[in-house]
């Protein structure tokens, strides 16, 4: 999971920047509200707080005021109000890279699907079906009476 937990100094914000908006709802109630528009940029380089076996804390992103046209046009330097942390697992890996570490595992190589005739082919797209059907299956149905995987028809 990719989550940014963002933290921002209120002391710091520019208080002429809240904007207060009032609308009507779908209930035709009127609504105000006072919002304050931020960016959050991602470091070049992320910068590690804490560390450990297994996960690493990095200040990962910063958080600074919007700019507004006129300060776009002049390239006016903006102020940081806060910043964004990171948990990173350093153990995660992706579905194939999982999916290779258990074919290496059990000493098997997995079919190359462009090797394969068209026979060969159709039969490997039975297969994984059965599979991700068997998978998905609850070990009783609804009548109580349990379910085997092999005894599905492909």
């Amino acid at each position: 999971m990719d989550k940014i937990t963002g933290t921002i100094d209120l002391m710091r914000i520019d208080k002429n920047k809240i904007i207060t908006r009032t609308y009507t709802n779908k209930a035709g109630e009127e609504i105000t509200v006072k919002e304050y528009s931020f960016d959050v940029v991602a470091r070049k380089d992320p910068k590690t707080i804490k560390e450990g076996d297994t996960w690493a804390l990095n200040e990962s992103h910063f958080i600074t005021d919007a700019p507004t046209k006129d300060e776009r046009a002049d390239k006016v330097k903006m102020n940081i109000v806060g910043k964004g942390i990171q948990i990173i697992n350093k153990r995660s890996t992706t579905a194939d890279e999982a999916r290779e570490s258990i074919n290496q595992t059990l000493g098997r190589t997995p079919p190359n699907a462009s090797n394969l005739t068209v026979d060969e082919s159709n039969t490997l797209k039975q297969a994984r079906t059965a599979h991700n059907i068997a998978t998905q299956v609850k070990s009783e149905d609804d009548y109580g009476d349990t379910i085997n995987p092999e005894d599905i028809p492909f």
